[in-house]
């Protein structure tokens, strides 16, 4: 038996028992969408109100993971973001406070914890919590959101896997900058840049940026027969770009990075069956190094196939397949891209399988758990596995009503 059919059953067999594990617990919702989105409609009976609102993502991950692509690491802790928000209009919202990230057994953080290149990072350190300001304005237009100051990123976006990691949810700074979401029928489209670093005159780290625009699109009907039974058939075009130096960057280093990606995605959804939703999606995906000398390879593909399942009782399953040919991930876990820590693998192959189940006690309570592993098959195959425990909260409190 060669080595790769050992590690395809390996996962198969963690699969499996995840399965039989998980049914027991009685849960009922979708991980991503319940515990590390969040909603940008501005609530129109809220005019005239100044509340209070807790924002906390507490987590507990471990990353039990080996071999060249990643080291093993693990994940104890919380973010907390406690805002004050005021609407004075129905199309305007308004949102200021604090975002803190906690770690438990440590008292030093970076001043600048972005999802990035290490090199970006600055020399300045913070004691205690990471804490960042945090304000955000959203203009409701109509079809269009204009959202300015800190957006709504991360899961938001809608990324497919190879080019987005769910564990940025967790440890990232809030995406800062500028953000327009635009909602037509058939077609949703979410266009950012987040500005990851800014540089004064002298500074001695990079001015960094990255951009992004998500594409979701239509191709069945709303009034089709197809339509009315449950399915949906989505075009997803996805663009992400990470720059880094500007003109007045004393570094003089300039580097440009790109992923982008194109697909097709079915999905059926039967909310009174205990097969809630079925999905399967497929996706190209390529890389280019546009500046810059940061990695070997300048210019690469993929593909990405993948079945999804949630079921009544709120476990969610996701299996996915993805061959490499010289494709670097940007904001991806690197087990879809082509790089370790060390070297350049010509075409590996990854395997991902995933399991996880959610509770929501209310619209402001969650929590939640996913199993996950990756079988990596390269010049030296690994089999990866990690765990998360999840527990979301956003309770809102009406501090004052303004007439």
């Amino acid at each position: 038996m060669t080595s790769r059919v050992v590690w395809c059953v390996t996962v198969w067999r963690t699969f499996i028992t995840t399965l039989l594990l998980l049914p027991i617990l009685p849960l009922q919702a979708q991980m991503d969408s319940t515990l590390f989105s969040s909603r940008y409609a501005i609530d129109s009976t809220a005019v005239g109100e100044l509340r209070l609102h807790i924002d906390n993502l507490s987590f507990f991950k471990d990353n039990e993971w080996d071999g060249e692509m990643a080291k093993g690491y693990t994940l104890p802790g919380l973010w907390l973001q406690p805002t004050v928000s005021y609407t004075p209009l129905k199309n305007i919202h308004l949102q200021a406070g604090l975002h803190a990230l906690l770690y438990a057994g440590t008292i030093k953080y970076p001043s600048l914890m972005y999802q990035d290149l290490p090199s970006w990072k600055g020399d300045q350190y913070q004691k205690g919590t990471h804490l960042l300001p945090f304000f955000r304005a959203n203009v409701d237009l109509g079809a269009v959101h204009i959202v300015l100051g800190d957006i709504y990123g991360g899961s938001n976006h809608l990324l497919p896997d190879p080019l987005y990691a769910q564990e940025l949810n967790l440890t990232a700074d809030p995406e800062m900058g500028l953000q327009v979401l635009l909602d037509l029928p058939r077609w949703h489209m979410d266009a950012w840049v987040n500005w990851q670093s800014f540089i004064f005159r002298g500074d001695h780290h990079s001015e960094a940026f990255c951009f992004g625009l998500a594409n979701r699109i239509s191709l069945l009907s709303p009034r089709s027969a197809a339509a009315r039974k449950g399915y949906s058939l989505t075009l997803p075009v996805n663009i992400l770009a990470q720059h880094v130096g500007g003109e007045i960057d004393s570094l003089g280093a300039v580097s440009t990075h790109f992923n982008g990606s194109i697909g097709i995605e079915l999905q059926r959804q039967r909310p009174a069956s205990w097969l809630q939703k079925w999905a399967l999606e497929a996706h190209i995906v390529g890389y280019d190094q546009n500046k810059g000398n940061k990695w070997p390879v300048t210019q690469g593909w993929g593909a990405y196939a993948a079945a999804s399942a949630q079921l009544k009782c709120g476990v969610g399953l996701k299996a996915g397949y993805m061959y490499n040919h010289d494709f670097q991930t940007l904001l991806g876990y690197s087990y879809y891209g082509t790089m370790s820590s060390t070297k350049a693998y010509r075409s590996p192959s990854v395997i991902n399988l995933k399991a996880d189940w959610t509770k929501a006690f209310s619209p402001h309570y969650a929590i939640g758990a996913r199993v996950e592993a990756f079988a990596f098959f390269a010049d030296k195959n690994s089999f990866n596995l990690s765990f998360g425990v999840f527990f979301r909260a956003t309770p809102s409190f009406l501090l004052k009503k303004f007439k």
